[in-house]
């Protein structure tokens, strides 16, 4: 998810988090399921595909695969605030056997994160890399959920609420939701005031 100037990343089927990196394994299809606690933004790993929106109240999805180990940058496409330049992140993809090696030392190596510790990170700032070996359930469904309005059904593409995924990069492909890809010719883009209206690429 997209974060005033950070991306927060949470790993559902290992339940585990990380600011500003993202790992996952050499070609194994990885679903991004993608939304914003902040600004607008545009996802882009551009070594590995086209870029795709980060909005509030939507959950979006997003498809990539590695062919081949190697670090891949990754940044925010779109102006988001006065330190929009520094969101950027390392995507990288490792064999099967080193991501899992990976996760295990993240659960063994590094503090929780809970609720209090979400709010603080959510602050507008820049950050480091930062690990959690863990996060509260249900989180990712809860941000998207945050900004419907009642009465609303909410911005859901192509299906229902987010009622089941815990985050936003899914190993296999296994997890989450069945979302169409977003059209964007029909995105308004004339309201976006600061938050959205500089495209970067």
């Amino acid at each position: 998810m997209a974060l005033d100037w950070k991306w927060l990343f949470l790993y559902p089927e290992q339940g585990i988090a990380t600011v500003n990196y993202v790992q996952f394994p050499e070609k194994v299809p990885v679903q991004f399921q993608l939304t914003a606690d902040a600004p607008m933004n545009s996802f882009w790993i551009p070594q590995l595909g086209g870029q795709i929106y980060t909005m509030s109240g939507m959950a979006m999805k997003l498809h990539l695969i590695a062919d081949e180990p190697g670090d891949y940058f990754g940044t925010g496409a779109n102006f988001s605030g006065e330190y929009f330049g520094k969101m950027t992140f390392n995507a990288k993809a490792t064999s099967r056997a080193d991501f899992e090696k990976w996760v295990q030392d993240v659960k063994q190596s590094y503090p929780a994160m809970n609720q209090e510790g979400y709010n603080e990170l959510a602050k507008p700032a820049t950050s480091l890399v930062r690990s959690f070996s863990s996060f509260p359930n249900g989180m990712f469904d809860n941000i998207v959920n945050k900004y419907v309005v009642a009465g609303e059904s909410g911005h859901h593409h192509g299906g229902e609420a987010a009622s089941s995924s815990e985050g936003a990069a899914v190993t296999d492909g296994q997890a989450g939701h069945d979302m169409s890809e977003m059209d964007m010719s029909e995105m308004d883009m004339s309201d976006a005031g600061d938050s959205g209206a500089a495209h970067q690429h």
